[in-house]
């Protein structure tokens, strides 16, 4: 048995737990009135928790500790990192174990609790698939559709009604690069009955800072007195960070006419990525440049090239026309009185660097561009080209209250998903009397001063040997209360998944916290998000 084999073997026993809290939950569900639907969540990029087994290949897994997210993370060296060929560190099985849940007080909260509770208020049959995201999208989506889904199909055989009479999939940023990697299997009896595919804030052409990421490091990992240059070797390590980068020149090429005709007006008018000194020159993510990509960081130009044909396959048009029509992207633009504002990373100027690039002590090599979009994720990529509707299968949400992680969060977002699987949002439960990651979450202010004082603890870190070092650490952090550090690992997440590879300071113009939906009155439709074309 390969070690391939013993881990998806080991992922889909984690699973058993997730489906039978599914089936008590869908046969209480049963009670209502309404029409019955099942939504499949895929979490975003860092958005499913992860565990690594005890046991090493090629002995089983039996019993498992979590390596993401816990304060954990703030303690002890992150056992994140992958070998060659796909093996985790120490050949130590690390699998996805649902969405990312914050310990603390507030019991078993997770990233996308508003979003879990609506759909149990509203007797929608939810079942959350964790990926392991620090692999490829394309493994995500193989072992959905060949190993998850004909064992949970069996599950419910017999049943009437059956979870799989009616159900969507719903993914959220890299979430819905997996959903897309599922629908190119266009002949897979289960893509065939989908009844809808709906990704929200999903780069399809990539995003900026993933690139920061590999030549400067994680700095949120600071916190715990790693260095930037220790985070980049790890995260190189990670096969499916390589599929994030801004589309390749290639691909912007024989999509450039159609690039500039956005239903919306986001147009991508000119390649992504360029040169910092010569405008006139493109800088390729996907083309490797060892004095783009320093060699001190640990980049792997093979997981580039793996990542590139990936990358590709994920923006590749629908050819099946029956799927492609069940292809809807919901993205998010944030605004603030009503105007559109420039403070996502568009596109970027790239300097080239010395074969002696260190993280820790040279300046970033990366300017990025303003422009509309969601914070993290442009405008410009977060819809698939090609679509045959574009004007109804790209939905634009807009507000000040639209924020990368917390888009799922939003009422609206969620109104979208309801009518796009065939319910009627006016009938629906929009109070959410439930805290969500922007209520429990520590302010910026605070977070810094955190990070602030966990930094002064690295002049010990050459006097005690790690072990000592993580006890120290750990004595610290018993100077915070349980409720503290819920709320300081909240804002750590959120800003992971919002502003990768940058720390931020705090600001007047920091996005308030997501306003309360509320059902619309009987009879009325919800509001239309769309606006304006709006031209850029």
């Amino acid at each position: 048995m390969t070690y391939a084999t013993s881990r998806d073997e080991a992922s889909y026993a984690r699973l058993q737990t997730a489906i039978e809290d599914f089936a008590s939950q869908f046969g209480l569900n049963a009670n209502s009135s309404g029409p019955r639907r099942t939504i499949f969540l895929f979490p975003g990029g860092l958005g499913s928790d992860l565990m690594r087994s005890y046991q090493a290949y090629p002995n089983p897994a039996q019993s498992f500790e979590k390596v993401w997210l816990d304060i954990g993370i703030w303690v002890d060296v992150p056992r994140l990192g992958m070998l060659p060929g796909d093996v985790d560190s120490d050949q130590k099985y690390v699998v996805a174990d649902g969405c990312v849940d914050i310990p603390g007080p507030i019991a078993l909260f997770h990233a996308y609790e508003v979003f879990i509770q609506w759909c149990r208020r509203n007797s929608i049959d939810l079942f959350v698939f964790g990926w392991d995201w620090r692999r490829s999208v394309q493994d995500a989506a193989c072992f959905f559709l060949n190993v998850f889904m004909p064992q949970f199909d069996a599950r419910f055989a017999g049943m009437t009604p059956h979870p799989l009479d009616h159900f969507s999939f719903v993914g959220h940023s890299a979430g819905g690069m997996v959903v897309k990697a599922m629908l190119n299997c266009a002949t897979n009896s289960y893509v065939q009955r989908v009844k809808k595919a709906i990704t929200v804030a999903t780069p399809f052409y990539g995003y900026g800072d993933q690139i920061r990421r590999f030549i400067m490091g994680d700095p949120y990992l600071l916190v715990a007195g790693f260095p930037r240059s220790f985070t980049a070797r790890l995260i190189s390590s990670l096969p499916g960070g390589y599929e994030y980068p801004y589309l390749d020149s290639y691909t912007y090429g024989i999509n450039q006419m159609e690039f500039t005709q956005d239903p919306d007006g986001y147009n991508l008018n000119a390649y992504p990525s360029l040169d910092a000194d010569n405008h006139a020159v493109i800088a390729d993510p996907y083309v490797y440049d060892p004095q783009r990509y320093p060699p001190l960081t640990g980049f792997q130009s093979g997981l580039l090239s793996r990542g590139n044909a990936t990358a590709r396959k994920i923006s590749s048009p629908l050819t099946d026309a029956a799927i492609a029509a069940k292809f809807y992207n919901i993205r998010g633009v944030q605004q603030r009185n009503n105007q559109d504002i420039d403070e996502t990373a568009v596109g970027q100027f790239w300097a080239r660097v010395s074969p002696w690039f260190s993280p820790d002590f040279d300046p970033d090599p990366i300017q990025s561009v303003p422009g509309p979009g969601d914070g993290t994720q442009p405008a410009w990529t977060t819809k698939l080209l090609g679509l045959p509707d574009p004007a109804s299968q790209i939905i634009t949400i807009k507000g000040d209250d639209v924020d990368h992680a917390t888009m799922l969060d939003i009422a609206r977002v969620r109104a979208k998903i309801a009518k796009l699987i065939g319910l009627n949002p006016a009938s629906l439960d929009f109070d959410d009397g439930v805290f969500g990651l922007a209520e429990l979450m520590a302010t910026l202010e605070e977070f810094n001063e955190f990070m602030q004082e966990m930094a002064k603890m690295e002049k010990f870190a050459r006097k005690f040997r790690p072990e000592q070092f993580s006890a120290l650490k750990s004595q610290h952090l018993r100077q915070y209360t349980p409720a503290q550090l819920q709320r300081l690992l909240a804002r750590y997440y959120v800003e992971t998944v919002n502003h990768p590879g940058k720390i931020r300071v705090p600001s007047k113009h920091d996005r308030p916290p997501v306003s309360k939906g509320k059902k619309p009155p009987k009879g009325e439709k919800p509001a239309d998000d769309r606006g304006p074309a709006g031209k850029k």
